[in-house]
């Protein structure tokens, strides 16, 4: 820690229980915050629920799951895992003839969790890429694979109850808990993983999140090494809208297609403020209402040139010193 802000480590690892070596305080702290806004009697049950779905779904990260709970031995470890309750601002340039399209993303989580955020590169069977999380997790919810692409997740409407009609937001969401219960399709972030570790470039990386069944909805934001690599894909489970360009995602629907009820936190004025942006770039990006008050990472990517910046805050106050790989460390 230097000028009292935590420094964010860069951990090679083989797999994700190679993220907990030599980051005990940082998992404690982790999971202080988690049990001190979730009751510890609800994490159990999650913990429950959460890996009796992993079993019939067969999972492919099961075992790893099993092992970091067994090593972290705190309630919570399979229902963090396994959530989506965190919200997010992506927008991605398409590029131009000299500079490869770029990321900006904010990641937005009522958990004051950007102080404890990490870096680990993976070696894939495709090449290594960065994964830009927390010790523990084993999924990917934004990363950077030099020379092929980059990519995160923002979280999706709730689905309603009867396709274009709610019944209110208790009853919509039991419905849609249930609909998880019954799919053994991929969760988004492990999907995000599996993507990381076997896709080549940014043609075969759009092919896996346009078509791969899901067990939950989501809205992938992707872009590639070239000039015109870059889409926002909108995902039901079994579908998919693709939307190409200077894109940018928030937690609401853009394509008229799907229905639900869009996520808090100003979602449309986040995706129009990513969008004026990216038309007028000098004005930058980190503005309210992309930078709120549950803002906790902000990080910037370039697939081309293989740049990272991270940053960890909590809204408008830093936490972290910023974490650079420039082009050549790359």
């Amino acid at each position: 820690m230097t000028n009292g802000l935590q420094e964010i480590p860069l951990i090679n690892v083989s797999n994700p229980l190679d993220s907990l070596d030599g980051q005990h305080e940082r998992i404690e702290r982790l999971f202080e915050c988690a049990h001190g806004r979730i009751p510890v009697a609800l994490l159990r049950w999650g913990d429950k629920s959460s890996r009796a779905w992993f079993v019939k779904s067969k999972n492919p990260y099961l075992d790893e799951l099993d092992e970091i709970a067994r090593i972290v031995n705190r309630p919570g470890c399979y229902a963090l895992n396994f959530s989506f309750e965190w919200l997010c601002t992506t927008g991605c340039s398409k590029g131009s003839q000299t500079d490869a399209p770029r990321m900006y993303r904010t990641l937005d989580w009522v958990f004051n969790v950007g102080g404890e955020v990490v870096v680990t590169r993976h070696e894939g069977n495709a090449g290594d890429y960065f994964n830009i999380g927390w010790p523990g997790y084993v999924g990917v919810l934004t990363g950077l694979a030099p020379g092929r692409f980059a990519a995160a997740i923002n979280q999706a409407p709730m689905s309603y109850a009867l396709g274009r009609y709610s019944l209110g937001i208790l009853l919509d969401w039991f419905v849609n808990r249930r609909r998880v219960a019954r799919r053994r399709s991929l969760p988004p972030s492990h999907l995000l993983r599996r993507m990381f570790e076997s896709c080549r470039d940014y043609t075969e990386a759009k092919e896996m999140l346009t078509h791969t069944p899901l067990c939950i909805p989501a809205i992938f934001t992707l872009s590639g090494a070239r000039a015109g690599e870059s889409c926002v894909i909108e995902r039901m489970e079994e579908s998919a809208v693709v939307h190409e360009g200077d894109v940018a995602a928030a937690n609401h629907w853009v394509s008229p297609r799907f229905h639900g009820r869009e996520r808090p936190w100003q979602s449309r004025q986040r995706r129009e403020r990513m969008l004026d942006f990216l038309a007028s770039p000098e004005n930058g990006w980190l503005a309210t209402p992309i930078l709120n008050k549950h803002t906790c990472l902000i990080m910037e990517m370039n697939a081309g040139t293989g740049s990272l910046f991270v940053r960890g805050v909590h809204g408008e106050e830093v936490l972290t010193n910023d974490f650079r790989i420039n082009p050549s460390a790359a």
